[in-house]
């Protein structure tokens, strides 16, 4: 690279980075490669085909009542505390059926100290919470428990003139498209709990 070329983005970066923040803009050589988090089972972690789950992404993981979905998101968030001293998880409980006992068995008391456990009453304080904390950039594991079941703001509020069209799916879709981003600028493993149900169409 020539001189003038250099001096151009430097110049071009010192000023971006003043304006939107040093993690917004980099040197595309300098995106980190992010390593992925285990899961705690060797099968899963065969199967994702990169050794475990993507730790910048966000995903899904759906099944019936009792399935183990909360167990595998626990367990994962366990690995991740134990490969990521100087980072937070967060257990984002829109269900409010997780006791405390039961998840500090799964994780450990000691890693508890670096748990954040939030309980929103809908889904849109939900994606508010989860902003703020991922924003820090200190979090960098939500377990979100559950994304299809969490009602709206409409919803708790027992708002009978409006119209539910569509459940909860315009909500959801607003947290989906804002964890995304936020999952890859703050390197965030957002882990979606989601139960099927028989009314899922």
């Amino acid at each position: 690279m020539s001189k003038e070329s250099e001096n151009a983005v430097n110049k071009i970066l010192a000023e971006m980075q003043a304006k939107y923040g040093v993690d917004a803009i980099m040197r595309a050589s300098d995106v980190p490669v992010r390593p992925p988090t285990t899961s705690g089972s060797l099968a899963l972690d065969f199967a994702t085909g990169i050794g475990g789950l993507p730790s910048d992404r966000v995903i899904e993981v759906a099944g019936d009542e009792g399935s183990g979905k909360t167990t595998l998101g626990l367990l994962s968030m366990m690995h991740f505390l134990d490969l990521n001293p100087d980072r937070i998880a967060i257990i984002l409980d829109t269900e409010h059926k997780l006791t405390m006992d039961w998840v500090t068995y799964l994780i450990g008391s000691e890693r508890m100290e670096r748990v954040i456990y939030l309980q929103p009453d809908y889904m849109e304080q939900a994606t508010n919470m989860y902003v703020d904390a991922v924003g820090t950039g200190q979090v960098g594991f939500v377990l979100f428990d559950s994304i299809g079941g969490s009602p709206t703001r409409a919803v708790t509020e027992k708002d009978a003139e409006k119209v539910q069209v569509g459940g909860n799916a315009g909500a959801v879709t607003k947290f989906a498209r804002l964890a995304s981003t936020y999952s890859s600028k703050y390197h965030c493993l957002t882990f979606c709990i989601n139960q099927v149900r028989a009314d899922m169409e």
